[in-house]
């Protein structure tokens, strides 16, 4: 039997881990798997002729994949569709909007292996699976996943096989699930909300069973630079971060790039992530106004001047730092982007990138965004789609405070890798219109810093072409379809 998984897209920013860990889980079962992005989906469909489709979503993904679900079932309708990802945990009610058999919501393992048993016995229906969502009913979250160890290797075959992934020499790993943070913009807060009295939502893999896939899968493709995916590598420097610098440096001795917040770092942690092979972190600023850090993005706890002296610890010790930023914070202004520059210069990354801001509904960002009166309480994710990543969605910023922030978040860039250029970009490019060799000169200077300092990997000519292209495909994709415009 196949199982076909379908995605948005597939891109060298980062493997599909989630579908990967479905795969294991439905081969280890005997079927077979393969992933097909959405353009593809119906030819793949054909040619594939799978037993069912497993759709994963993010909810910036959410407009386009329920157009391919909509074709799916228009040309197959007997065929078993399943939506999941991260975007039906926050909205179930999705069920209700798309032409699925039946969307997962939270983690989907022991779930998937329920719905993939219901097929072996010829059984289409999917209710009363927990974690299961169907038109007819509506189940409870069954318990997460404590033990993380029990899980197989995710499938990496699935995506290395048949993408740009086979030439990258970048291996992505995960060592735990969830984030104890509270940070309004993201789902952690409103994932643990979901699975209260459920267990802990953040768990941590054993340090051997990290390693035993990390030299499983090192064996098998050739790695240059490894990237643990977590959402946050260590939350504390305790005995488990102590072990795994001993054993990984021993065993496994890749470099590799992780993230972490600024509060927790010591000179102590620095220098046991040094030992392990830490050669690169990302740390985010976020903005450098206080007030907007802590008030309305909840990241508590962290001031500049603290933040800044992790930065120099870092920088010290020769581990190189990617940190980023978010444009558009509700009640931000121009000055406080130009401010963010400002701290950029003195923490001096590497590389340093600048995001526009993205309220997204079950974020507690969007409740404080919907609260002020900066979004409507109705926004839709397909009107979201339609900027995300572009221009500012919220209503208190004029067109051209929007356009301004555009240009920041392209060449605020190049003002941190070139200094000499802050002064021409501050004070003049950016009020500028926005245009394409704005983002030519970005996509090329972060690339360069990215691949020179954070992920620094010994590529053929040909293959620097193809990844080139890749990452270009990728980044260029909203800018120069024209999504989001500027209204």
């Amino acid at each position: 039997m196949k199982v076909l998984f379908v995605v948005r897209r597939i891109t060298i920013a980062g493997e599909p881990m989630g579908i990967m860990q479905l795969s294991a889980i439905a081969r280890k079962r005997g079927w077979e798997s393969r992933v097909a992005v959405s353009p593809e989906a119906l030819k793949a469909v054909a040619d594939e002729a799978p037993e069912l489709v497993a759709v994963s979503c993010m909810s910036g993904d959410y407009s386009d994949l329920k157009e391919t679900i909509a074709q799916l079932r228009r040309s197959h309708p007997e065929l078993p569709i399943l939506l999941g990802g991260p975007h039906t945990t926050f909205v179930p009610d999705a069920v209700d909007d798309v032409e699925a058999d039946g969307v997962c919501i939270g983690e989907g393992e022991e779930a998937f292996a329920e719905v993939l048993e219901r097929l072996e016995q010829g059984i289409r229906n999917f209710s009363g699976i927990l974690n299961i969502q169907t038109k007819e009913q509506r189940t409870a979250i069954r318990p997460l996943i404590t033990d993380l160890d029990a899980l197989p290797f995710i499938d990496r075959d699935l995506v290395y096989q048949n993408s740009d992934w086979k030439h990258f020499k970048l291996r992505s790993f995960y060592t735990s699930r969830g984030c104890p943070y509270s940070c309004a913009y993201c789902f952690n807060h409103g994932y643990r909300r979901v699975y209260h009295g459920l267990g802990p939502t953040y768990r941590k893999r054993s340090v051997d069973n990290v390693i035993a896939e990390i030299l499983e899968v090192t064996a098998k493709y050739p790695t240059e630079y490894i990237r643990f995916s977590d959402d946050v590598f260590i939350v504390r420097h305790d005995e488990w971060i102590e072990e795994f610098a001993d054993k990984y440096s021993k065993r496994v001795g890749i470099p590799f790039y992780c993230l972490i917040k600024s509060d927790i770092i010591t000179p102590e942690l620095v220098a046991v992530l040094k030992k392990a092979g830490c050669a690169s972190v990302c740390m985010s600023i976020e903005t450098a106004n206080e007030e907007l850090r802590s008030q309305v993005l909840s990241r508590k706890g962290q001031n500049n001047e603290q933040m800044l002296r992790s930065f120099d610890l870092f920088n010290e010790a020769g581990i190189n730092i990617y940190t980023n930023s978010m444009i558009g914070l509700p009640h931000s202004t121009i000055q406080d982007e130009l401010d963010t520059i400002e701290l950029y210069l003195k923490a001096k990354p590497k590389c340093g990138l600048f995001t526009i801001c993205v309220p997204y509904p079950g974020t507690e960002l969007f409740s404080y965004c919907v609260k002020n009166g900066l979004v409507r309480a109705d926004l839709t994710h397909e009107e979201i789609n339609r900027t995300s990543g572009d221009y500012s969605m919220l209503d208190s910023f004029s067109a051209k405070e929007k356009e301004v922030q555009k240009n920041i978040s392209l060449l605020g860039t190049v003002a941190v890798t070139f200094p000499w250029l802050k002064n021409l970009i501050t004070k003049r490019l950016i009020y500028l219109p926005n245009n394409k060799l704005f983002f030519l000169i970005y996509f090329l200077v972060k690339n360069y810093q990215f691949s020179k300092y954070i992920v620094p990997i010994r590529y053929s000519a040909s293959d620097y072409l193809r990844l080139g292209f890749a990452a270009l495909k990728n980044d260029a994709v909203m800018f120069i379809t024209g999504k989001g415009k500027n209204k």
